[in-house]
């Protein structure tokens, strides 16, 4: 088994070069790549001035990364269209009172093959 490493950043100003309030402390898992310091710039620009609870949020559930991760490659890497995204999916957890992840292990069998309705 794998020991992720992790790193604490400070964001201390907006993509827009403005300086915040409160800087925000984020652990992030050690960057492996440039696909993936993108990546986390990406989430980070997203939710840096409006939400940053969905920083941490996005990075706790790897299933919520997929989302990230898909709205960069395969759409308009708008980083709007994230923040609706995950903010759609936050509220709905916090209705559920579960994690997204906790929400997708819910939809797949023992051997992580998705469940077929009944």
């Amino acid at each position: 088994m794998e020991i992720q490493q992790y790193q604490t950043i400070k964001i201390t100003h907006s993509p827009r070069g403005r300086r915040l309030s409160q800087p925000i402390l984020v652990q992030l898992p050690t960057i492996q790549s440039k696909g993936e310091q993108a990546l986390y710039s990406y989430i980070i620009n997203a939710f840096s001035c409006k939400m940053s609870a969905l920083i941490e949020f996005t990075l706790l559930n790897d299933s919520v990364i997929k989302v990230a991760e898909h709205l960069q490659r395969h759409a308009t890497a708008s980083t709007a269209t994230l923040y609706q995204y995950i903010y759609g999916i936050h509220k709905f957890c916090s209705w559920l009172g579960k994690t997204p992840d906790q929400l997708m292990a819910e939809c797949k069998d023992l051997d992580g093959v998705p469940k077929q309705g009944s």
